[in-house]
């Protein structure tokens, strides 16, 4: 039997940073009675706001679009405790927070663990095999660069279609220097 979690999110405007009748609005997500809060990056009008419903009162265009985006942020913080749940991971306020924001483990980018592998790995690897990896690394950019046109992309885009793209691109590769194409196990090396 799975333990009982309780998980909710209100949203709160917050009075002690009131000026000339607004407020900023956050959104408190409480899970097993922890608490963390989130700015929604907008100031409401205090006299409009409803307590109870958690909303703006009102059909003015400033309430519809004010509660329709609390309607968003509160669907995409349910979604986000729903994706934690259901991938087996740690629950806490934070970890939601941060699925939210989208800085949790799930949003990291390639470089992020290219940089990390630079810095933990330096004292570890000798010269020869670390400047192996340097190469890599300049590939991998040039082929972000030339075929994906970016300067970065998220782990969850990397996938057998990027692998072949990317075996392709070093086959292919044709250097400004006068470095030669790799071979068929330089290739391999590399992927």
């Amino acid at each position: 039997m799975k333990n009982p979690v309780t998980f909710g999110t209100t949203f709160i405007p917050k009075t002690s940073k009131a000026k000339n009748g607004t407020a900023p609005l956050y959104a408190r997500i409480t899970l097993n009675s922890e608490r963390i809060e989130l700015s929604l990056q907008r100031r409401i009008s205090l006299d409009l706001w409803d307590e109870h419903k958690s909303r703006l009162k009102g059909s003015s265009a400033e309430s519809i679009q004010v509660n329709r985006s609390i309607d968003r942020v509160y669907n995409k913080i349910y979604e986000s405790f729903r994706q934690l749940q259901d991938e087996n991971k740690m629950l806490s306020a934070q970890a939601i927070k941060a699925r939210y924001l989208g800085i949790d483990d799930v949003s990291k980018k390639l470089s992020d663990i290219l940089n990390y592998h630079k810095v933990n790995m330096k004292t570890v690897l000798k010269h020869g095999t670390l400047k192996n990896y340097v190469t890599t690394e300049k590939y991998l950019y040039e082929f972000l660069k030339s075929k994906l046109r970016s300067e970065d992309i998220y782990l969850k885009q990397v996938n057998y279609g990027f692998i072949v793209d990317f075996e392709h691109f070093l086959r292919t590769y044709k250097s400004k220097t006068h470095r030669p194409t790799p071979s068929n196990n330089g290739v391999m090396k590399h992927l």
